[in-house]
């Protein structure tokens, strides 16, 4: 649904978008990439990791014209934290050329809870779940330390590549065993 009562040049008051003839066209239908859904459940035999943390402090020139933290950001949050899971569990980006494969992100969800402001610390709690062969997920939950409101959910989903080859491949057996639960 659209926010204003007059709809933007090529869509009608529903937000479908139509062609110059006036019929209705997917590829201009905004609902495909404007809808905002929950990520779907993790496959519930997924072998999922112990949690990991990370903790961010929000700095000025990560904030727009608002005045709080600008949505990319965030992205950029869950990428600093899986530096940190990583080397938490002993693995380092040196490891991916080793092995010739490397994660590559193909799907990101994020769900804005509460909005940041600069000065305002973050903690991030993350769970890698192994729901294939040749991926996982990282399901990161973010909070204001202080306050402890969830500011932010996230999942990412990765795929492991082959480095020369491109192609997906199977999870590294170190880097699954290094994220496996101890108690499995």
């Amino acid at each position: 649904r659209l926010l204003s009562s007059r709809a933007p040049r090529g869509l009608n008051q529903s937000g479908i978008g139509l062609t110059t003839e006036g019929r209705r066209s997917p590829a201009l239908d905004p609902g495909r990439f404007c809808v905002a859904k929950p990520p779907p459940p993790s496959h519930a035999s997924a072998v999922t990791s112990e949690p990991l943390f990370s903790e961010r402090v929000v700095r000025s020139y990560e904030l727009d014209s608002f005045g709080h933290v600008n949505n990319a950001v965030y992205l950029q949050y869950c990428e600093g934290a899986r530096n940190d899971y990583l080397k938490q569990k002993g693995i380092r980006f040196s490891d991916f050329q080793r092995w010739n494969k490397g994660p590559f992100l193909y799907q990101a969800t994020l769900n804005y809870k509460r909005p940041v402001f600069a000065d305002d610390r973050l903690r991030i709690e993350g769970r890698i779940r192994f729901q294939r062969r040749t991926g996982f997920r990282i399901d990161h939950v973010m909070s204001r330390i202080g306050d402890e409101e969830t500011v932010c959910i996230a999942a990412l989903d990765f795929a492991f590549v082959d480095l020369v080859t491109q192609k997906p491949c199977r999870v590294p057996s170190p880097f699954l065993e290094a994220f496996r639960p101890e108690t499995q």
